[in-house]
């Protein structure tokens, strides 16, 4: 960052310094306008470098104070005191020596060191900040993934009271679990840092699952139907990340009232894993689980609705039949009347006899013209 010209020119100026008043008395009093005003034009000179150097040291970058939480004011103030203090006596140093001096560049590279230290610090504060009020905005959102360290979280971004370190170079660490975690780590695949629940799957399955509904026939044991099936869940899963994989084994993303890891199915396949099935190694065995776990709840919907439209097409039927039933009487022929009001009813009207293999009932209808005798097996 070092302006080398202007810590050159302010170094020069302190090199080159003259006292007007004895280079006066070494010309012997001859007062002559030229050596007068090149005096007067190194004292401004000296005078302007000096103004600024000081506007080059208040110009470091600044950390608004305000925007920290209280609890880690004291040591951010603390930091910027020490580290401003540290810079403005490497401008000093480097104002005396010359450009080529080892101990210039040093002072030069220490000036660049604490001007970017704050720029560091000031990025992971504000990035801090963000973090929180994003978590708190997930977690009313019911968004964080069962597959986060929920307590840890809320340990860390709920809280007021923080103990943090800050380094050399700006990067501070922030006391968790009785030790000093790396900001940096938060942004990491750690427990540190959370993953938001996988929405996207729930959604895209959602939308297969209507499809095997609207179907209606089996999607195993039918080459094609599974091959399309089976085509569009491996696009789901093909480019899906650890985090992604996680959620969609630890969240009840599809609303079933239990998340997938806590399943039977599951629980038999973790047993043949050893009880390692979310270990890292496992992975492509858990994404050929997981889609095949898939594709048997796409079938059995397929199934499920294949059902039900049989279901719907025999209550149809029943409801015709039901309808040319209409205006029918049925006698019980255990009725000990049974005789007496078939004949009554013969002689007033024509009429249907419907017998059956094992009991005869009559059924006496009075909107045929002609008696008919029909057999229901």
């Amino acid at each position: 960052m070092g302006n080398n010209q202007l810590i050159k020119g302010a170094g020069d100026s302190a090199k080159k310094f003259v006292d007007i008043r004895k280079s006066y008395n070494e010309t012997g009093g001859q007062d002559t306008k030229y050596s007068m005003q090149r005096l007067q034009d190194q004292v401004y000179e000296e005078r302007q470098n000096e103004i600024e150097m000081k506007n080059f040291v208040n110009s470091m970058q600044e950390i608004d104070v305000a925007k920290v939480e209280e609890s880690m004011r004291p040591e951010v103030n603390d930091f910027l005191i020490k580290s401003r203090n540290e810079y403005a006596e490497a401008a000093r140093l480097a104002t005396k020596l010359d450009a080529g001096d080892p101990n210039y560049i040093k002072a030069v590279a220490t000036m660049n060191r604490v001007n970017g230290s704050f720029k560091n610090l000031s990025t992971q504060l504000d990035s801090f900040k963000t973090k929180r009020t994003q978590f708190m905005t997930d977690t009313k959102n019911n968004s964080i993934s069962a597959a986060s360290d929920k307590a840890l979280l809320d340990s860390i971004y709920k809280n007021n009271d923080f103990d943090i370190i800050i380094g050399p170079n700006g990067d501070f660490t922030l006391a968790v679990d009785n030790e000093y975690v790396p900001f940096s780590d938060f942004d990491k695949d750690t427990k540190y840092n959370y993953h938001l629940k996988n929405f996207v799957f729930g959604d895209q399955i959602m939308a297969l699952t209507e499809k095997a509904n609207t179907f209606a026939n089996p999607i195993i044991g039918d080459d094609g139907a599974y091959a399309r099936f089976n085509y569009q869940l491996s696009s789901y899963f093909r480019n899906m990340d650890d985090e992604d994989l996680a959620s969609v084994l630890e969240d009840d993303i599809i609303g079933n009232g239990v998340p997938l890891i806590m399943t039977e199915s599951y629980k038999e396949f973790d047993a043949m894993l050893g009880g390692l099935g979310l270990a890292p190694e496992n992975r492509s065995q858990l994404l050929a689980w997981t889609q095949n776990y898939y594709m048997q709840g796409l079938n059995a919907t397929s199934l499920s609705a294949k059902k039900a439209k049989e279901r719907s097409y025999n209550q149809q039927l029943q409801a015709k039949k039901n309808i040319s039933n209409a205006g029918k009487i049925v006698l019980d022929p255990n009725d000990p009347n049974y005789m007496k009001n078939l004949a009554l009813l013969m002689q007033k009207s024509q009429a249907t006899i419907v017998t059956t293999p094992t009991t005869p009932t009559i059924v006496v209808d009075e909107t045929y013209a002609e008696d008919e005798v029909e057999e229901v097996g």
